[in-house]
């Protein structure tokens, strides 16, 4: 956590002048939503949900404890989703401090116990609230506040009531032990004043994290190869065969999604040099699961398979799984295909050193390792069995969220 700062837990900051209150949403609505969604996993609808109550909490008289609660569990439960317990957490223990016993059974067991053990953090903060008028009215999660406006550490909702009793603002705020957090509150306009003083920068949550973001890396490979060849003939053992050599190759690989979860998948390297290359490419439909994309599809394999001086090229299609799983700036993935005669795998893993806008400089390592065969369809009828490996660094961009 970043002294000096205030973080939005959903992405956003939100003031609403009081013009529309006949139009206010009753926040129980997208509460309501935000609960559903969460527990059918769609991420960005119950994100989407929660900036809603906010919006509502803006627009509506000041809330309950009990209101307040409800909005905390359903962030905490979509950040504990997302991964981010630390957030998750603070969520957490704000519900619990409002509501101690009250829950919502679909969230889970994990959910449960990340909330009950979740504590107030001892220690205490300030806000303070700029260009308030005489008549308005602060509450912090619900309960009317004097200044000065002491909370403990960790996220809180701030509303504040004009002279009818309404809220025209809202914002979810955290304050870190011991300091002070400024904020502008604007006019009932909607304006913030001229010249307001100064506030800490709010960051949002980080977008790499996001697990529907698109998704992909063009790399360079780099590194080691080689393959080890067996000759058989029926009942006879002819020998081995093994070579080495440098590999300078090109990889891709990523997951964008198209719908509702549902998204499209590839892995792909070719080398460029190597005595015996190895071709492995695949791609199918993928299903988000968090941070985790796993996806079915086909894909192929070609060998090349020496004997002396002659040189035979196999190629296999075969039924892949894939899976991509990222985390802010770190990513791992891997195809696995197999069919009788042939077996393809490859791993990889790498980390977005620096940003550059839309792309990022990525280093990484892979691995990949191939089994084929040639049959001859002539007297002896003899089969040439190849496994190549390759493993190696990579440098290359990453693109996307």
């Amino acid at each position: 956590m970043r002294p000096h700062a205030l973080r939005v837990l959903i992405l956003s900051l939100l003031a609403m002048p009081n013009a529309f209150a006949e139009d206010c949403l009753d926040p129980g609505r997208p509460l309501l939503d935000a609960e559903t969604e969460v527990v059918d996993f769609y991420l960005k609808e119950a994100g989407a949900s929660l900036e809603r109550a906010v919006d509502s909490f803006a627009c509506s008289g000041a809330v309950k404890p009990e209101t307040a609660a409800r909005y905390f569990r359903a962030a905490g439960m979509l950040q504990m989703l997302k991964e981010d317990n630390e957030a998750a957490t603070s969520a957490f223990a704000t519900a619990r401090a409002l509501a101690p016993d009250a829950w919502y059974d679909d969230f889970g067991d994990e959910a449960r116990q990340l909330f009950d053990a979740a504590d107030v953090r001892e220690g205490e903060g300030t806000l303070v609230l700029r260009n308030l008028s005489k008549q308005d009215r602060v509450f912090i999660d619900g309960a009317l506040s004097d200044v000065p406006h002491k909370v403990s550490p960790g996220i809180h909702l701030v509303q504040v009531t004009g002279s009818e009793g309404t809220a025209y603002y809202a914002r979810v705020a955290e304050v870190a032990d011991g300091e002070k957090a400024e904020i502008a509150v604007p006019d009932q306009g909607g304006e913030v004043p001229i010249a307001p003083s100064p506030q800490p920068a709010v960051k949002p949550d980080p977008q790499p994290d996001d697990p529907e973001g698109p998704w992909a890396a063009i790399v360079g490979a780099g590194g080691f190869g080689g393959d080890a060849q067996t000759v058989d003939s029926p009942g006879t053992f002819l020998g081995d065969e093994k070579s080495a050599g440098a590999v300078v190759g090109v990889a891709s690989f990523g997951n964008v999604p198209v719908s509702n979860g549902i998204g499209v998948q590839w892995n792909a390297a070719l080398p460029v040099q190597l005595p015996n290359p190895l071709v492995q490419a695949a791609v199918g439909p993928s299903i988000q699961l968090g941070s985790l994309a796993v996806s079915a599809g086909a894909g192929v394999t070609a060998l090349s398979v020496v004997e002396g001086k002659k040189r035979r090229t196999t190629l296999a299609i075969l039924p892949h799984l894939g899976a991509i799983w990222t985390k802010q700036a770190l990513d791992v993935g891997g195809t696995l295909g197999w069919i009788p005669w042939s077996t393809t795998a490859r791993i990889h893993t790498g980390y977005a050193v620096a940003d550059f806008g839309p792309a990022a400089l990525r280093i990484g390592a892979e691995a990949g390792l191939a089994r084929g065969g040639f049959q001859e369809n002539k007297p002896g009828n003899r089969k040439l069995t190849t496994s190549n490996w390759r493993a190696g660094l990579q440098l290359g961009l990453v693109f996307g969220s």
